[in-house]
Order: structure tokens, then C-alpha cells, then sequence
């Protein structure tokens, strides 16, 4: 599996294609906020920091995956949603 915590720099929208082309999981790791001039989502899964992150990323397009919000304050991570499955997008 191939993670990637940036998802609009040439070279790593290079190696997460090539790992793509074979066949690689991907997962992206959200790392900082996020804006509409970000492209669309296109990993097999997409670890979001919040609710309005998931939103920013529908309006910028179709998210491609799954997507698992698990945010950054004291929240304990929902570590059984992530073994059954992405929240609904």
C-alpha cells in the first residue's frame, strides 16, 4: 500500500498514479486544511480530518474510495467504523 499525505504536488500525483496503474492500494492521510483548488479525491482510501473536509472534497468532485473521518482532537478514533467501513458519502 502506497500512503500519501499530499495529493497536488507533481511528484507525488506521479507515484501515486504509477501505483495506480499496477494495481498498488493507496491511501491518503489529510494532513493540513483543505481548499477548493485541491483536485478531486482518487485514492482507495481517504482518511479525512473532519466533516468539513468531506464537504470541501464534494465540492470539488467525485471521491474516488472510501472515506473515514477521524478527527484530530481528543475524540477517540472509531476504530470499529474503520474495520466495517467508510462513512456514507
Amino acid at each position: 500500500m502506497l500512503v500519501l499525505a499530499n495529493d497536488h504536488m507533481p511528484v507525488h500525483i506521479a507515484i501515486s498514479m504509477a501505483m495506480k496503474s499496477v494495481g498498488v492500494p493507496r491511501l491518503y492521510l489529510q494532513h493540513a486544511e483543505v481548499s477548493e483548488a485541491f483536485p478531486p479525491l482518487d485514492f482507495e482510501f481517504n482518511l479525512l480530518r473532519s466533516q468539513k473536509s468531506l464537504d470541501t472534497y464534494r465540492a470539488i468532485g467525485e471521491i474516488e474510495g472510501k472515506v473515514y473521518i477521524v478527527p484530530r482532537d481528543s475524540t477517540p478514533v472509531p476504530v470499529e467504523r474503520l474495520r466495517e467501513g467508510a462513512e456514507e458519502q
